[in-house]
């Protein structure tokens, strides 16, 4: 299946329409075309604090939270980066853009455990904020930086946008 290769204002147009519709959006393209550019641009404009996580630099953990015990027994604290339920709105914000970079450089335990804030929107047993749109980027397999193909199963359930310049 080809993909039509987007201008950076496009892919804006198009990431704003996942946000509508809380679909997580997924931005290809090659190193340094402005995938982080959007997100930040979009993040300004619609009044979002862009959180921005750099998955090749993630450990597991990092996305389920620590082990902690109560009561007898255990569960996920997550990190307070994520905006839970409760979490109040950043001040002059409306909500958060979670900016996964580097996606496909992630370990497979690390993509795995992403899967989880992307397709479920929850951290560890915890549901992310109503307001948290997910926006997800990386470098084009054909690249040869750092890149692994997502499974089926992610890649089903998000919407792939690939970013270019137009001649």
């Amino acid at each position: 299946m080809g993909m039509h290769v987007l201008s950076p204002e496009a892919v804006k147009k198009e990431i704003i329409e996942c946000m509508k519709v809380n679909i997580a959006a997924y931005l290809v393209g090659n190193p340094g075309i402005g995938k982080s550019e959007c997100v930040y641009q979009i993040g300004e404009e619609y009044h979002l604090e862009v959180i921005d996580l750099r998955m090749s630099q993630m450990a597991p953990e990092d996305l389920m939270g620590l082990p902690m015990r109560k009561d007898n027994k255990a569960f996920f604290a997550p990190f307070d980066i994520f905006p839970l339920e409760d979490t109040p709105l950043p001040p002059g914000k409306k909500g958060w853009i979670l900016f996964l970079d580097e996606l496909p450089a992630a370990s497979k335990a690390v993509l795995a455990a992403s899967y989880k804030i992307i397709l479920d929107k929850m951290v560890g047993g915890y549901k992310l904020h109503p307001n948290v749109f997910i926006v997800a980027a990386g470098n084009k397999t054909t690249d040869n930086a750092i890149a692994k193909n997502m499974g089926t199963a992610m890649q089903s359930r998000i919407c792939t946008l690939e970013i270019g310049v137009s001649m």
